[in-house]
């Protein structure tokens, strides 16, 4: 269904003469009243959109699926886009004593949350408008990272390191260097190591020396918990190279937070220039640690820090045909044990970590070191041995009608085999880190690549001229594309899975046809 989320989408939507049913994000729709009036609403759904009082009398009669803002909450259900430091400080005035707490991010915070780390009791409207958002935040999430096309590398770390820790350094470091190198810097998006990763990705299309510069800047305001100095002094970097504090990002150093209004007392740090802010946390924390198919760079930190690491090794443990994602833990005093800890909050879990890594064949994934050039090292090994690039899967499927094709030979069919499950692994890593498979059409893909391996597999043998093999594999793709156009029209063209299978291989007969013209 095609998702409209500004003005401009609603005039062309109600100006295109032959449209089919859409789904509204968060509009408000009054001034739009007569353009639907001409229209159908029938198989349209409307998520916390402002009608007029004619519209939704219209929409409720022609069966449309109308979500209605519930009462009394300070957030939209359905937020159309991500946020960004304009948005989500909203309210905010630098400069001011105290204004934090008239900022958007407060009010939603005062809202949920009955004390520090203790949510109220939420009733049953408020419970499901919390949760609605937090399911169209990790849509916005899926979408960005699609946008974004970079492989993502997530850092995770102690909120509560001072701004002038040498780890702070460190980890800004890295971020630059691993953000210069392509990949998208991804973190908790609070204040301590998280901010400093995102401040290294805010600051690569900068030069070198405006890292030591930003880090002066913010000096005087090390701790969070002194909040009116801690925001002035980012708003100040901010203002300094953007123009104004609440300025979009350049455009070379995008980054993701992924904060929580469960720990609201910490502000959202305002280097990151994605902001995808969850009611709860345990939806975020899946999310940070599933959408890092970069790997993930551990730094030092407390419980949440020891959480995340032991879930990245519980998926890498039960990762089935997935590739292990990269772990690297950034300090080995403090993450292994040693005779004299410099540090009393060390934690040394590593021993622990290594024994589930031997025992499930990722090992060569783990990484303990102090180094920071080994760490980007790793991280740009692992990305570049990986089977393929980082696309979405169905952008890659045509390709297979320009390589392997099987013949009567075991051997040729065999290599012919295992490239379709090459493309089908990707398929899979793909819809599991990147969140294709959240549509569908991704598992549709991955669907259609099973079937066709699976007739690889059974070999019926194929005439060995190339134009002949070429038209026997167009024929059983054709077979095979046409039993699932048929399951479609049988009434499964309603899920995007069918869609998804129909589509992959539509491109993948036309790619074979292609080429069968060509010979």
């Amino acid at each position: 269904m095609l998702e409209i989320r500004d003005e401009q989408d609603v005039r062309g939507w109600l100006a295109a003469p032959d449209h089919g049913p859409a789904m509204f994000h968060s509009l408000d729709l009054r001034p739009f009243a007569q353009g639907f009036a001409r229209t159908t609403t029938a198989g349209c759904a409307f998520l916390d959109c402002e009608l007029a009082p004619e519209t939704a009398a219209q929409a409720v009669a022609e069966g449309a699926y109308v979500v209605s803002k519930a009462p009394g909450v300070p957030f939209r259900q359905f937020p159309s886009r991500w946020y960004t430091v304009a948005t989500i400080y909203d309210g905010f005035q630098p400069g001011r004593p105290g204004s934090w707490a008239d900022s958007y991010d407060h009010r939603c915070f005062r809202w949920f949350m009955e004390e520090q780390a203790v949510p109220r009791r939420l009733n049953a409207a408020e419970a499901v408008a919390a949760k609605l958002h937090d399911t169209a935040m990790e849509h916005a999430v899926g979408r960005f990272l699609k946008q974004c096309g970079r492989r993502a590398v997530a850092f995770m770390g102690g909120h509560d390191v001072s701004r002038n820790a040498p780890s702070y350094r460190d980890v800004a470091v890295l971020a630059r260097d691993l953000h210069r190198l392509g990949f998208l810097i991804i973190t908790g998006g609070g204040p301590g190591l998280m901010e400093a990763a995102n401040l290294g990705a805010f600051l690569a299309p900068f030069a070198d020396h405006e890292l030591n510069v930003a880090l002066a800047e913010l000096a005087p305001a090390p701790d969070y918990k002194e909040v009116d100095a801690w925001l002035e002094t980012a708003c100040a970097v901010r203002a300094r190279l953007l123009g104004t504090w609440d300025a979009p990002s350049h455009p070379g150093g995008p980054s993701l937070g992924i904060p929580t209004w469960l720990y609201g007392h910490e502000p959202p740090n305002l280097f990151a220039s994605h902001i995808a802010k969850f009611f709860y946390n345990a939806l975020r924390e899946d999310g940070l640690v599933s959408v890092s198919s970069g790997g993930i760079i551990f730094a030092e930190g407390n419980a949440g820090t020891v959480q995340e690491i032991f879930q990245d090794a519980t998926q890498n443990y039960y990762r089935g045909r997935l590739s292990p994602t990269p772990m690297v833990l950034l300090g080995r005093d403090y993450w292994h044990r040693s005779a004299h800890p410099a540090d009393p909050k060390a934690k040394p879990l590593y021993p622990l970590l290594k024994r589930l890594a031997e025992e499930k064949g990722f090992e060569r994934s783990l990484l303990l070191t102090d180094d920071l050039e080994e760490a980007r090292e790793f991280v740009v090994a692992a990305a570049r041995a990986a089977e393929v690039e980082l696309r979405l899967a169905d952008e890659r499927i045509p390709e297979l009608g320009l390589s392997a094709m099987p013949t009567e030979d075991a051997a040729e069919r065999r290599a012919a085999r295992a490239y379709v499950e090459g493309l089908l692994r990707a398929a899979e890593r793909d819809r599991y880190r990147v969140g294709a498979g959240e549509d569908g059409v991704a598992d549709g893909c991955v669907y259609a690549l099973w079937e066709i391996a699976a007739r690889l597999g059974a070999g019926r043998p194929l005439a060995r001229e190339a134009g002949r093999e070429r038209a026997a594999i167009l024929d059983f793709v054709g077979a095979v594309l046409a039993r699932c156009e048929e399951e479609r029209a049988d009434g499964h063209g309603e899920t995007p899975e069918a869609e998804g299978r129909v589509a992959v291989l539509q491109g993948l007969y036309s790619a074979l046809e292609a080429g069968a013209h060509r010979r």
